[in-house]
């Protein structure tokens, strides 16, 4: 950390007066003495600071008495702080946790009211305690945050706390998008020194990942600081975030909605483009419609259309045909919930076209939803092995991790919150220009309340090997099903737009090598088992780390350890092993650049052969030999009988 002029005194043992008067003396004026002192004038800060010598005591003034000379006692190793151990008194031990070098807010955090009681305890500490604990937040999250504040008026403590340390310069903001979040906050971090102190209020699960790889990897050095980690509950006290509850039950156990899929719920008149549908304010019985015009038509699809509107939301409006009682029930669920999953992550909730209010008719009659519009993004089906350049300039490997962390994220969001997608293809997914991935048409997931609400819809090509034969999608979905599209797109991604089954030279009907798990591509010492079509993937793969290569090996090939529907690996899984590989690019590259580009040129380099040491005398069966004929004849005694008949494992 920085030395401040305060630090330093403190160090010479002089009061600040004479250091300030000292360096006045020089030609220096201090503005403050809580300022960093750059590095370059840390020394001559130094020099004038040590040859003021600190005052005398006066002749009648006592003396303390000498202390006396001890055998000092044996040193054993402090504990290393970990979190929930330290002082009894929690009061205490917040207070502890709160003087940290960087205090990190997150959307997530500024979201609760509670997080107007924490600013005022860091801003007290820095008081009375003179901490020098710098607050950390993205600059969009700030002015989302000015913004949700006129929608709830709960919030406007924290958007009021937020602008008056703003207008203090006592915030350092970072430039960003809300939905880069996650990464400029790891940036962020990535630049700190391990010995800086750091607390993250409201973290995603993604950047859980890097806090905890971060974590482990500096216990091997010595003075590292571990990162902590806190969410903030009710009573504005710091809890554990994997403390929290998902926001929807566990759908194992649960029976289906009494109300099948093919219940119709057809409207008299659907509003068009330029026509007035109604936002339902309270109850469908006692509450109030406010009506909104629908804009212009952006989207249209085999189930509903897409129109935007006037606040930069969109409208989905459902066809007749394609409207249900299930699906109606559905929806209403999943905007009572938005609330408690932006509780969980505010900022992944951006990123996903969650179904926000409920849209009716003139008639009062059900026909959509209210969502959020993501502009300035590509369907992921638009990128393929020629348009990623030109989707993504200058486009590099750390482009396409990116990319690949991104949706994984979401996904473990998700799944953790139990909400199973079951219908994820190239069209839903979006991304921006910063490789961030957005989620649409969510309204097909598989929920559960007091009941089921499965769906009916899915894509074919994305079929897991259970599955594959189906020609329908009646059943009921599971996590895997989800888990066996995301390890097939990030194959897609990483590749570029390569296929785990498709890539043989053999490959007539994908279904019967998705089914018998037949994956082209060699690993360790499994060889592979059909020759590779020509093209940049053999190379691609080459240059992923082992663990990348072993995950998807043992999750594609039909004798791999994760292949089947019960030893699945979860999302979790990929997210560690993506944020892995992120954190080691670097790394893999400066050992063979090829492994940072877009499309390596040729396999991976293979390591330097570990040099053998080996003895001159044992070198050779004819070295061997030559010492024998050397070696006296006195010396060179025979084996008793009794030592012949042992055998060579007695003998050894």
């Amino acid at each position: 950390m920085s030395a401040t002029l305060r630090s330093l005194c403190e160090e010479y043992h002089i009061s600040i007066s004479d250091g300030i008067h000292a360096l006045q003396k020089q030609g220096i004026l201090v503005l403050s003495v809580d300022i960093d002192i750059p590095t370059f004038k840390e020394s001559t800060y130094r020099k004038i600071l040590s040859s003021v010598s600190p005052p005398k005591p006066r002749a009648n003034t006592p003396q303390p008495p000498k202390p006396v000379l001890q055998k000092p006692r044996p040193q054993h190793p402090q504990p290393k702080a970990y979190p929930g151990v330290g002082p009894t008194d929690p009061d205490q031990r917040q207070r502890e946790i709160l003087s940290r070098d960087f205090l990190i807010l997150t959307y997530t955090a500024l979201r609760k009211p509670q997080t107007s009681d924490i600013l005022y305890q860091v801003l007290q500490l820095k008081v009375t305690q003179h901490t020098r604990t710098q607050l950390v937040l993205c600059k969009a999250a700030a002015d989302a945050l000015a913004k949700d504040a006129q929608q709830f008026p709960v919030l406007e403590t924290v958007a009021s706390h937020v602008q008056q340390l703003k207008q203090h310069h006592a915030l350092h903001l970072l430039n960003g998008s809300l939905a880069c979040e996650n990464q400029l906050l790891s940036a962020f971090i990535k630049k700190q020194d391990l010995s800086t102190s750091i607390l993250v209020l409201g973290t995603n699960r993604s950047l859980h990942m890097f806090i905890e790889h971060r974590n482990e990897v500096s216990q091997t050095n010595l003075g590292y600081r571990i990162i902590y980690e806190r969410d903030i509950d009710n009573k504005s006290h710091l809890a554990n975030p994997a403390k929290q509850r998902p926001v929807f039950p566990d759908p194992e156990g649960k029976t289906k909605a009494p109300y099948p899929e093919s219940s119709a719920l057809a409207a008299e008149r659907i509003p068009r483009e330029g026509g007035t549908a109604y936002i339902l304010k309270g109850r469908e019985d006692t509450g109030s419609y406010e009506p909104i015009q629908l804009g212009k038509r952006i989207g249209l699809g085999g189930e509903a259309l897409v129109y935007q509107l006037p606040d930069g939301k969109c409208a989905k409006i459902f066809k007749s045909k394609t409207n249900s009682v299930m699906k109606k029930e559905k929806i209403r669920i999943m905007v009572r919930k938005l609330g408690a999953l932006r509780a969980v992550d505010a900022a992944l909730m951006s990123r996903l076209a969650w179904p926000e209010k409920m849209l009716y008719n003139e008639q009062r009659e059900w026909i959509g939803y209210i969502m959020p519009a993501f502009s300035n993004t590509h369907p992921f089906a638009d990128y393929s092995y020629d348009t990623f350049p030109e989707l993504i300039p200058n486009v590099s490997k750390a482009d396409q991790i990116r990319m690949s962390v991104s949706l994984t994220e979401l996904v473990d969001f998700l799944h953790y919150n139990n909400i199973v997608l079951c219908d994820i293809n190239t069209s839903n997914i979006l991304f921006d220009t910063d490789q961030n991935a957005y989620l649409i048409d969510l309204d097909s997931a598989q929920i559960a309340d007091d009941q089921l609400f499965p769906t009916n819809v899915g894509t074919p090509d994305f079929l897991s090997p259970e599955h594959i034969r189906s020609r329908t999608f009646a059943f009921v979905r599971k996590k895997a099903d989800d888990v066996w599209i995301l390890q097939n797109l990030l194959f897609k991604i990483l590749t570029p737009c390569g296929h785990p089954y498709s890539s043989s030279i053999y490959c007539e009907d994908d279904r019967e090598y998705v089914e018998k798990g037949i994956y082209p591509f060699q690993f360790d010492k499994h060889p592979a088992e059909e020759k590779i079509r020509g093209g940049p993937w053999y190379n691609v793969i080459s240059h992923f780390p082992y663990y990348l290569k072993e995950g998807f090996w043992e999750s594609f090939h039909g004798e791999g350890k994760w292949f089947h529907e019960k030893e699945r690996r979860p999302v979790s899984y990929w997210l560690n092993l993506l944020v892995r590989y992120q954190e080691d690019l670097p790394t893999l590259a400066a050992y063979d650049e090829e492994s940072s580009k877009y499309l390596p040129s040729r396999a991976k380099k293979a390591p330097p052969p570990k040099a053998k040491v080996i003895s001159k005398e044992s070198s050779s069966l004819a070295d061997f030999n030559e010492l024998l004929k050397k070696l006296p004849l006195d010396k060179a005694k025979p084996l008793d009988k009794a030592k012949k008949n042992k055998s060579w494992d007695s003998m050894v």
